[in-house]
């Protein structure tokens, strides 16, 4: 189906419309024309999946991760990141909207000093199939079955996680030890 993305909706989709009917559009941005194939329903809309850009947006970028578009945790990163964050105020003004209430104009949205390398959280699923070996790591949304092998990206999030505890845990270390020493040195004097 051809569908043109208008407006940002939760979880990195945009809605379009198809002969009239509202539609979840992935990986597309609002204003673009692309070229999309069903992938299922979601919320009671169909949703799909953009296989072609015919109309890009000025704000498309390549998408950095090698994983974009398989795992599910990038949403917006084929935008630029100044765009990312006004889709995200957009979506999170739409949601106060539809709950009554209206999301002050001033509220700001908090962006990243280095917009990359991180995530908010990790989703990770283990599936076994009788004579196949234990498959673990993201959901993937284009794999029947709806699992991922990418051992690599959870190897990669997990040395992230992994270099953060050892970087608190040395500096609670070295915080000790300063502290240590200086109830050593108010002892001696």
């Amino acid at each position: 189906m051809i569908v043109r993305g208008e407006a940002p909706a939760n979880g990195g989709a945009v809605i379009g419309h198809d002969e009239g009917k509202a539609v979840l559009v992935y990986y597309a941005l609002p204003d673009e024309l692309v070229e999309a194939v069903p992938r299922g329903r979601q919320g009671g809309l169909q949703a799909v999946r953009t296989e072609r850009v015919l109309e890009a947006s000025p704000d498309r970028v390549e998408a950095r991760c090698p994983h974009f578009g398989e795992c599910g945790g990038c949403h917006w990163q084929h935008s630029r990141y100044e765009r990312q964050l006004a889709l995200k105020r957009q979506v999170v003004g739409d949601v106060w909207r539809r709950a009554g209430m209206r999301l002050p104009e001033d509220t700001p949205v908090l962006g990243m000093e280095v917009p990359w390398r991180y995530r908010i959280r990790g989703e990770f699923e283990a599936s076994y199939r009788p004579g196949q070996p234990l498959e673990f790591g993201f959901p993937l949304e284009r794999a029947p079955g709806g699992r991922v092998d990418r051992l690599d990206a959870l190897m990669g999030v997990a040395r992230q996680i992994l270099g953060a505890r050892r970087s608190a845990s040395e500096q609670r270390w070295a915080a000790s030890k300063l502290l240590s020493s200086e109830i050593s040195s108010s002892k001696m004097s």
